[in-house]
């Protein structure tokens, strides 16, 4: 099956599918989760969802810190 092309409405983009991590993401936001960690292998369009979900959260009021965490270790307690 197919995914619908969803409309990133900043940036313009078309995203195909990630549907389930949009929903999750809106729950987060919901449930006033203040961190999100994006994590995947090369060319599997985080970038393309990070636009996506920032696009999301601030049409819903909130501020955006973006930080590019390849330097960083991949748990919460990093940013502790």
């Amino acid at each position: 099956m197919i995914a619908p092309a969803m409309q990133s409405a900043g940036s313009g983009e078309s995203i195909i599918g990630r549907r389930a991590e949009r929903e999750a993401f809106r729950a987060a936001l919901d449930d006033g989760v203040g961190l999100v960690f994006v994590h995947g292998p090369a060319g599997v369009g985080k970038s393309t969802l990070v636009r996506a979900l920032v696009d999301e959260a601030v049409t819903r009021g909130r501020r955006i810190h973006h930080l590019d965490a390849r330097d960083f270790l991949p748990s919460p307690r990093t940013f502790l």
